[in-house]
């Protein structure tokens, strides 16, 4: 590996080696692989990579300063889950993505189906930007979080898929750049016109934004807030100052429960595939478990308003 092209800002890892893959020489995946992470035979993840100890061994090598903690933190997804992990899942994590462990993120993480895809996805406001700026566009970690349907940025719905032919900008074991046009000729910064929406779904929308500006401000200040203290301590001290705890200290679940389905729009939770109808996950926030930072972050919106307002909770509670 002669060159590796600069990771810019918000850029996924996984992005920045598709367009190594697209800038060198290499006739397959397999050798770029190889250039990469010393292994022609690897996993291919565009949320967490793998192998990261090969690919800055062979950067320290060439006196490229780049370091396994600053990919991790400014180029994956990975921030999103800290704060919610405890000391050894992140351990464990940072193990895997290493290399130094058999990799099976997913599994420390909890993320089931429903909530990971291999698709990635794009702000057509984004592509027209960045490719004014540096010449072409590139995939934004940002965008891939789930839970993340809007452009925290400019507002926009977020695509995974091209607007005239449908095309899906799946990653099964390749690499892939993101073009500014599509095969079929179409400019992906291109962007349809609003149709008219019912008032649910503004109100939807509305929430969903927000939700999306809570989960990027969340990565500005993953270092505050991780480590720094229990959720669960946090919920349960925060409820026993409100009307949801009787008199005898206990969570008034119901009223609890049916407040928080209230405060989001039907249309909000069925969209992030939370809602509550089948399974009250919001019981399971104040177990031991792992929860999907996803629903951490709409049940601290519903109690503090926003996790700038739950930051703020930390700092007096650290």
């Amino acid at each position: 590996m002669i060159f590796f092209p600069e990771l810019l800002p918000d850029e996924l890892f996984y992005s920045c080696c598709a367009r190594y893959h697209n800038e060198s020489s290499n006739e397959s995946i397999l050798q770029s692989l190889k250039d990469l992470f010393g292994v022609a035979h690897t996993e291919i993840n565009c949320h967490f990579p793998s192998r990261l100890n090969n690919f800055v061994t062979t950067c320290n090598k060439k006196n490229w300063d780049i370091s396994i903690e600053s990919i991790i933190g400014l180029h994956t997804i990975y921030p999103f889950f800290h704060p919610f992990l405890d000391k050894g899942q992140s351990e464990n994590i940072f193990k895997m993505i290493e290399g130094t462990l058999i990799y099976r993120p997913h599994f420390i993480l909890g993320i089931k189906n429903k909530f990971w895809t291999s698709v990635l996805n794009y702000c057509p406001d984004c592509i027209k930007e960045d490719d004014l700026e540096y010449g072409f566009p590139y995939w934004h970690r940002l965008h891939q979080v789930p839970g993340m349907l809007y452009c925290p940025t400019h507002c926009k719905r977020l695509k995974n898929s091209c607007p005239s032919c449908n095309l899906k900008f799946e990653t099964h074991n390749i690499l892939l750049i993101l073009p500014r046009y599509c095969t079929c000729g179409c400019d992906l910064s291109w962007d349809r016109a609003s149709q008219i929406i019912s008032l649910d779904e503004y109100r939807a929308q509305l929430q969903l934004i927000s939700i999306s500006k809570d989960i990027a401000y969340l990565f500005k200040s993953y270092d505050i807030v991780g480590q720094r203290c229990s959720f669960r301590q946090l919920y349960k001290e925060y409820l026993s100052k409100t009307t949801y705890s009787s008199l005898n200290g206990r969570l008034k679940q119901r009223d609890l429960t049916n407040d928080f389905m209230n405060f989001y729009s039907k249309s909000t939770l069925a969209l992030l595939q939370c809602d509550i109808s089948h399974i009250n996950w919001i019981q399971h926030l104040f177990n031991k478990n792992y929860n999907h930072p996803l629903k951490h972050v709409l049940f601290i919106r519903f109690l503090f308003g926003s996790v700038i307002g739950m930051i703020q909770e930390v700092q007096k509670v650290a």
